[in-house]
């Protein structure tokens, strides 16, 4: 049992006394409850009490979420409060139902209509479903979601979750919203999850929420010595204990074979994992309900802390707000980081109530602060901090070097071969100007020329000797006096030329949702930009804004429907236009609709699917809810999606299919689920593991007639493929093209085959399983199609979605050609400027895959954003959207 000293380790702060009851609750208190709230015998009864009085808690959650409720005992806490009681706790202590009759907590397990956790069945679901479920239930006061996960993926997708509840937060200050991180999946500290989730801890700290650290629960055993996180440790609790990259042991396991079950650990039957994360995650949900009714209090953390810089006088001025009110804190502690050090905990101190602080006689660098509010005494002897305020980050410059200029705009004349220049000064203790050059992309000449006090502009005429010759010319200036330098301004870019361009050429156009695609081929080396003309049914043509020299490509967003939209591109120097290249044409249609089809949902029925399996070729496994794909014994999953009426004849946008991987073992690196058309009719048997005449099985597939191949008969050309990683995932795969042949019925609609020609065993859920895992089919789409696509007009070159996408570091972008072709895979900006090319040249006949790492031509690091892949052979293009994130 930790003392109380080590007890209020927790990160916490609260504003309210248990005196001020229910009148006050909500939002108003802060605080996390991770792996240092897993010890149950620390709670006093009286709060757990306290709880069962206060609360009325709305839990929404699928199954890894169900670890929680396991936790605290899955029959209404009834196997919790056995263990209890046998060891010393009072007899219905721990008891919960819904609605909290016979003294029991008042915790509803998934109450909420419409979605199931915060990724099922989208990321914005649960938020509807959170509020639709408060004005039927004005007397709840504790709402909680868990993740089932989605939670690995983007921060930009994490900020959908984060704005939501702070949405929620703001309109419904009288109920706790409990934020809460994603299960680990396996891949570490640098890993997508991790990433997401300090993402989530992070805005927690910043702005003084309520956390349910469910990801570093399971990091830790009680004995709290390792962290399994850094060790690959996943939700079933296996690690990596000799850092060879392969999980080897189990430290749930293992902690349990060495403790005795019924006095210090017990069955939870926690999903996904072993029966000690199941008790932790109960225990530290009871810190969660005991704190949330008043438990634990110590003193508000401050917020809203600023830092304000005096150069001149070496000082940093901190401000913040002091939010004790019941609880007064007896001082506050001002902690530092200079330079990203390490960071100072005790650097300084003030007394109670004050709220500024003066950082003085300071060197040049960086300062981040942190406030903490302190008591001498929590109320049992021991002192105790609140949570830190936010981070507050002030720069300590040299206050005698001069402000950097700004505004640098650099204009070409061909005719005399000159550059102007102009500038906005900054500074007032400059003694000059620093003019420097780059030609045609060379090396920067840093002391190219100076221009003298308070000039703004500047004229390069090869120091009045020659004109420029031809090229690309391009400058920065900087501020300088006795002290040194100010930083450079902005680049600005111009050309000398004796002639105009050449006209761009091949013009192209590719219509995505509601934006045109255009992409030409840069014909010239002395453009300083492209125009880009656009005419609307056939009015006179007007320009658009204008793009940076060697751009080969441009996204006009955002394009009203039902026009006819029609380009024409030329390039442009300061001698003159070139002509302009061929014009391109395309119609807008109406507004995109997006269909979601999962059987028994929504009332969609027209979901059929099937394993295959070799070990048992005449079994039907249609019922199954899931099963193995593997390659030894081989089993294969078929599965079929009817196109619902609306969407035949259609314009398909759009098509994407997922299915749930719910489990990996032997896991290989590179390794690769397969995609294929099937191309020859079956049925779905109802059976599992049985004989059924006329369903599919590895041979059989209507009546006695086999497959041409056993174990499903398809084309053999990849419609797409998923990398499989080592956890579970939701495999997604793109099959536009092949939704829009059986929209349009050019192809019959024989389903797909899911195949893993692999060492790795991966289990799959099957549309008879719950709504969360079943397979789903994704469809947006807009009106109809003129004519329909067919399998003989496909060129042979298709571009497949890349993995991951959006990505942090690296993705994998993946074509197919079906013959040898001359290629380009180009990488744009949303500006439509070339940032990178990846492939330049003749491809073999194949699927091919290359990383992209996010880096432009030279090696730069891109600014997170969305870039387009562009992959063009001839008059074939195929455009796709990248979002990096970092």
């Amino acid at each position: 049992m930790r003392s109380a000293s080590s007890r209020i380790s927790i990160i916490w702060i609260f504003t309210l006394a248990l005196c001020l009851g229910m009148a006050a609750i909500g939002q108003a208190i802060a605080f996390t409850v991770d792996h240092t709230s897993t010890d149950i015998w620390e709670i006093p009864e009286t709060a757990i009490a306290q709880a069962k009085t206060d609360l009325h808690i709305a839990y929404g959650h699928t199954s890894h979420g169900s670890q929680l409720i396991s936790g605290m005992g899955t029959s209404g806490g009834a196997q919790l409060d056995l263990f209890m009681t046998n060891n010393g706790a009072t007899p219905g202590l721990y008891l919960w139902n819904n609605g909290g009759t016979g003294g029991a907590l008042d915790l509803r397990d998934t109450p909420f209509v419409g979605a199931s956790d915060l990724g099922n069945p989208d990321r914005y679901a649960w938020e509807t479903a959170t509020r639709n479920y408060l004005v039927g239930h004005p007397e709840c006061n504790v709402i909680i979601w868990s993740w089932c996960g989605q939670a690995e993926t983007t921060i930009e997708n994490i900020d959908i979750y984060l704005n939501l509840m702070e949405g929620l937060i703001a309109d419904y200050p009288s109920v706790y919203f409990v934020f809460m991180t994603g299960h680990l999946t396996g891949t570490g500290i640098d890993g997508t999850l991790n990433i997401a989730n300090e993402h989530i801890r992070n805005h927690c700290i910043t702005h003084n929420r309520i956390l349910y650290d469910f990801a570093d629960i399971e990091s830790y055993d009680p004995d709290r010595l390792v962290n399994y996180m850094e060790l690959l440790a996943n939700d079933n609790c296996d690690y990596d204990s000799d850092n060879n990259g392969t999980r080897d042991r189990n430290w749930a396991l293992d902690w349990q074979g060495t403790h005795t079950e019924g006095v210090d650990w017990w069955a939870s039957g926690a999903a996904h994992s072993q029966d000690l994360n199941g008790n932790l995650k109960g225990y530290a949900a009871w810190w969660l309900w005991a704190m949330l009714a008043g438990w634990n209090q110590c003193v508000p953390a401050p917020s809203n802390l600023t830092a304000v810089a005096d150069p001149v006088a070496s000082e940093i001025e901190l401000n913040w707000t002091d939010n004790s009110d019941v609880t007064n804190e007896d001082s506050f502690i001002i902690q530092r980081q200079v330079d990203g050090g390490g960071w100072d905990l005790s650097y300084d101190s003030v007394q109670s109530d004050v709220t500024t602080y003066t950082d003085s006689e300071l060197a040049i660098g960086t300062y981040d602060y942190k406030v903490v509010a302190h008591r001498d005494d929590d109320g049992s002897g021991d002192p105790c901090d609140s949570q830190s305020s936010n981070t507050a980050t002030a720069e300590m410059t040299d206050p005698n070097l001069p402000a950097a200029p700004s505004n640098l705009e650099a204009v070409g004349n061909s005719e005399f071969g000159s550059v102007s220049l102009t500038w906005v000064d900054n500074a007032v203790n400059e003694d000059g100007f620093i003019i420097q050059r780059q030609v045609d992309g060379g090396v920067w000449n840093n002391t190219y020329d100076i221009a003298g006090e308070d000039a703004e502009s500047y004229t390069d005429n090869n120091h009045e000797g020659d004109p420029l010759p031809s090229g690309t010319y391009t400058y920065r200036v900087t501020a300088t006096n006795s002290h040194g330098n100010s930083s450079p301004s902005n680049e600005a870019t111009t050309v000398i030329s004796s002639e105009a361009p050449e006209a761009p050429m091949n013009l192209i156009s590719e219509i995505i949702g509601f934006a045109i695609a255009l992409s030409w081929t840069d014909n010239s080396d002395n453009e300083e930009s492209f125009i880009v003309e656009r005419s609307v049914d056939g009015s006179e043509f007007s320009e658009l804004e204008p793009l940076p020299a060697n751009t080969e490509g441009y996204i006009d967003e955002d394009l009203p429907p039902l026009h006819t939209y029609t380009y024409r591109v030329m390039a442009r120097n300061n001698f003159g236009d070139s002509d302009y290249s061929n014009e391109v044409s395309e119609y807008i249609a109406e507004e995109s609709y997006q269909i979601v089809l999962k059987q028994g949902v929504e009332g969609y029925e027209g979901c059929r699917d099937a394993y295959l399996d070799a070990g048992n070729p005449t079994f039907n496994y249609g019922g199954d809810q899931y099963n193995d794909v593997r390659d030894d014994p081989k089993c294969n999953f078929i599965i079929s999606f009817e196109m619902p009426e609306e969407v035949l004849g259609m314009r398909i946008l759009e098509a994407k299919i997922g299915f749930y991987c719910w489990s990996i073992s032997s896991w290989e690196v590179d390794q690769y689920f397969t995609l294929c058309r099937l191309t020859e009719s079956w049925e779905e048997g109802a059976s599992d593991g049985a004989y059924e005449e006329g369903c599919a099985s590895w041979v059989v597939r209507n009546g006695e007639e086999v497959w041409t191949n056993p174990g499903g008969t398809f084309d053999p050309v990849v419609v797409d493929s998923s990398l499989i990683p080592n956890a579970p995932y939701y495999p997604e795969f793109n099959v536009t093209d092949l939704v829009q042949a059986w929209s349009s019925g050019t192809t019959d609609n024989d389903g797909l085959i899911l195949m893993n020609n692999t060492g790795i065993v991966t289990g799959i859920k099957a549309s008879e399983y719950s709504e969360y895992g079943r397979p789903y089919l994704e469809i947006t789409y807009s009106s109809p199609i003129a004519s329909a696509p067919t399998e003989e007009s496909n060129p042979g070159l298709s571009l497949l979605l890349n993995r991951p996408n959006p990505f942090y570091a690296t993705t994998t972008l993946r074509f197919q050609v079906t013959e040898t072709r001359d290629l380009q895979l180009n990488i744009y900006s949303l500006e439509g400027r070339r940032v990178a090319t990846l492939v330049d040249g003749p491809v073999m006949p194949g699927l091919h895959e290359i990383d992209w790492r996010g880096l432009d031509y030279r090696g730069r690091v891109l600014a997170p954003g969305v870039y387009f892949a562009r992959l063009k052979s001839g008059p074939d293009v195929h455009t796709m959207k990248l979002i990096l994130s970092r």
